[in-house]
C-alpha cells in the first residue's frame, strides 16, 4: 500500500461513525498490533484506537477530521491534520509522524497538536503545560464570558465533557480534549468562565 492510500484509509476510520466499518479501515492502514502515541497516552493496537475515535465521535458528531497530503522518506511519514468542529470553534491543527511497515500500513504513529514553538519569544509567550495557552493574565476578544462553577467532569480516552451551572442556574456543556481539561486541573466545584466565541448568537422569543 502507498503512504497516500495507507492515510486516506486512515482518514475516513476518524470521520466513520459505524464500529466494524471504522475497525476495517484501521486494519487496511495500521498494523493491528500499531501503536498511537498522543498528549493524552498511548494506545495500543487497532481495536483500542477504534474504539477511543468512537468515543470521539459520540461526544463531537459534527466533528470532521481532514488530513493534508503526506510526505514520506525511508519508511516513516508525516501528515498535517485538522479537525474541524463545525460547532462554531476554531479547527484543531497538527501533525502526525508515523513508522511504516514493510507493507506500507503503519506500525507506530506520534500525533501533536498545533505548531512547534520556535525562539526565546515563543518560549515567553504565555503557553502553559502542554502547550495549552493560559488564559489567567490575557483579555479575551470573546464578549461572551459566563461565570459558573463546574459540576462534572467525565473524562474519556481522547476527549472529556465538562459540565458548568452559571450563575443564574442553566446549565453549559463543553466538549474539550482530556490534554486541556488535564491541563487545567478542571474538578468539581472548580469557578471557572464559559468563554463562547462563535460568528452567530441566535436570539429566540416566544
Amino acid at each position: 500500500m502507498d503512504v497516500g492510500s495507507t492515510f486516506r484509509a486512515f482518514a475516513t476510520a476518524w470521520n466513520t461513525d459505524e464500529a466494524a466499518d471504522r475497525l476495517g479501515l484501521l486494519a487496511d492502514s495500521c498494523r493491528d498490533d500499531a501503536e498511537f502515541v498522543s498528549a493524552q497516552g498511548v494506545t495500543a493496537g487497532i481495536a483500542a484506537l477504534s474504539d477511543a475515535i468512537g468515543e470521539f465521535r459520540t461526544i463531537c458528531p459534527a466533528a470532521v477530521v481532514i488530513f493534508g497530503r503526506p510526505e514520506s522518506t525511508f519508511g516513516c511519514a508525516r501528515v498535517a491534520w485538522a479537525t474541524h468542529w463545525n460547532d462554531g470553534r476554531p479547527p484543531l491543527t497538527g501533525e502526525d509522524f508515523a513508522e511504516l511497515a514493510p507493507d506500507g500500513r503503519i506500525r507506530r504513529l506520534v500525533s501533536f497538536d498545533g505548531s512547534p514553538e520556535e525562539g526565546p519569544a515563543a518560549a515567553a509567550g504565555g503557553r502553559g503545560p502542554t502547550g495549552t495557552l493560559s488564559i489567567r493574565s490575557m483579555k479575551l476578544s470573546a464578549r461572551n464570558q459566563l461565570d459558573g462553577v463546574i459540576t462534572r467532569v467525565d473524562h474519556g480516552a481522547v476527549m472529556s465533557t465538562v459540565v458548568v451551572r452559571l450563575t443564574g442556574g442553566q446549565e453549559v456543556v463543553s466538549a474539550i480534549t482530556r490534554d486541556s481539561a488535564e491541563a487545567l486541573a478542571l474538578a468539581e466545584g472548580d469557578t471557572v468562565k464559559a468563554v463562547i466565541k462563535a460568528t452567530e448568537v441566535m436570539i429566540a422569543k416566544d
